[in-house]
């Protein structure tokens, strides 16, 4: 097992006789600072007699220093020897530091080891822009500082009075490790249209407090007001049924950057709305609004049953800022709408009645059609044989003579057909008379 012990200036490894000092930076002329290191051995006189030691390092290693070069000790006594370590190059020191005691042949010697590395400390940015930042919309950007170096260092803010009084910093400072970084945020909100700027300082030190690094940061921010126009509030009237209806939905963006526009659903848990919202489409359902140009989406009704619908929000619509990919403005878009279906009755209902007549005599009889519905629709008179000639086609050939008696027979029947009715699917092409009736009154 390695026993090590830890010391100001570095760890003591006993089973090796060796003393590391560890990483040591470099001399940085930008702060004028010299980072070396010290450690302090002390001797302890346990004999009945006067002392004479001497200090000296085996190699002359120029990365190491001490100080004195000798020692008288008393009995029972102690004296101490100060060894600095200060490497000049990026690279590993490793030397002997050699204790010699006059009229005694034993020589102590102590293993001394550091390596110089270069200061890799960096702060970024320099320069905290908030740019293009609108009104009243939060935004937030990091500060990083990265320790790229094998001694813990710590760093600190200073000078940031002027800063605090337009924006938000999370920590002012803080100890990094060796071969990592740490952030600070800062935070703005948009009050007031104008150009904000401030600087701070960021000082960095070693773990003896000797000035690492020093730099300063800026921060600044634009603001800009941005004015959209549109209406929300969009109006059907009245409309009819199993017919597409299209109402168009503007927004005009009066500030000086393009914004993204985006549609989306809405939900909720009223499971009627929901079924409602299904009749609705929207396109396009994305675009770009540019500075004063009008952007348009159209919205695409398609009921089939009656409905009043009074400020329904069919669709949300997103104002997006592309430069910082935030939502600027959010919005619902309401609908109104009141939905009816065609309706009619014939008369007489439900049979024209001719009554006896002769053979070759010719008879007319009226049949009013009265439109009880809000709108005008078309119609067909057709004759009721291409129901009979449809079934002959499924018979099968055994009741073929059978089938072609009952044609004959319905030739003289006619029935109405709506053409364009409202609330008529195409499957109710051939029902009579007296089912059209009762599906649409």
């Amino acid at each position: 097992m390695t026993e090590k012990t830890k010391y100001t200036g570095g760890v003591f490894v006993q089973h090796r006789n060796r003393f590391e000092f560890g990483g040591i930076l470099l001399p940085n002329e930008a702060t004028n600072s010299s980072f070396e290191s010290r450690a302090c051995f002390y001797l302890n006189n346990i004999s009945r007699i006067t002392c004479d030691v001497n200090f000296s390092i085996q190699r002359d290693c120029p990365a190491f220093h001490f100080q004195p070069d000798s020692h008288i000790i008393e009995p029972k006594a102690r004296q101490g020897v100060t060894v600095v370590a200060s490497p000049c190059k990026e690279q590993l020191y490793d030397d002997k530091l050699i204790l010699s005691i006059k009229d005694n042949p034993r020589i102590e010697r102590i293993i001394v080891s550091c390596y110089g590395c270069e200061i890799g400390v960096d702060v970024n940015p320099k320069h905290v822009l908030f740019e293009r930042v609108t009104m009243e919309i939060s935004l937030k950007k990091d500060i990083v500082i990265t320790n790229n170096t094998p001694v813990e260092v710590t760093w600190y803010f200073v000078g940031c009075e002027q800063v605090l009084e337009n924006f938000r910093i999370s920590s002012f400072g803080g100890k990094i490790s060796p071969f990592s970084l740490q952030t600070s945020t800062v935070d703005f909100t948009a009050r007031e249209m104008e150009v904000r700027s401030s600087t701070f300082k960021v000082n960095i030190y070693d773990g003896c407090s000797r000035l690492v690094y020093t730099t300063e940061i800026k921060i600044s921010a634009e603001t800009t007001a941005l004015e959209f126009f549109y209406n929300n509030e969009l109006t059907y009237g009245d409309i009819k049924g199993w017919k597409s209806h299209t109402i168009q939905f503007d927004v005009t963006s009066k500030g000086r950057y393009e914004i993204h526009c985006q549609f989306a659903d809405i939900v909720d848990e009223n499971l009627e709305n929901q079924a409602i919202r299904k009749y609705f489409t929207i396109q396009p359902t994305e675009g770009k609004i540019l500075p004063n140009i009008k952007f348009s989406s159209t919205i695409t009704f398609s009921p089939d049953r009656v409905m009043i619908l009074e400020k329904l929000p069919v669709f949300k619509c997103l104002l997006i800022d592309p430069f910082h990919e935030v939502v600027i403005k959010a919005l619902d878009i309401f609908v109104s709408a009141r939905v009816f279906l065609s309706k009619f009755e014939i008369c007489p209902y439900p049979e024209i009645y001719f009554g006896y007549q002769a053979v070759g005599q010719e008879k007319l009889h009226t049949c009013q059609i009265f439109n009880k519905g809000k709108f005008d629709f078309n119609y067909t008179v057709q004759q009721y044989v291409k129901q009979a000639e449809v079934k002959k086609k499924k018979s099968k050939k055994e009741k073929g003579a059978l089938e072609q008696e009952q044609a004959g027979d319905d030739a003289q029947d006619h029935v109405l057909f709506p053409d364009s009715l409202g609330g008529v699917s195409k499957s109710d092409e051939f029902l009579n008379a007296d089912s059209w009736k009762k599906k649409l009154t």
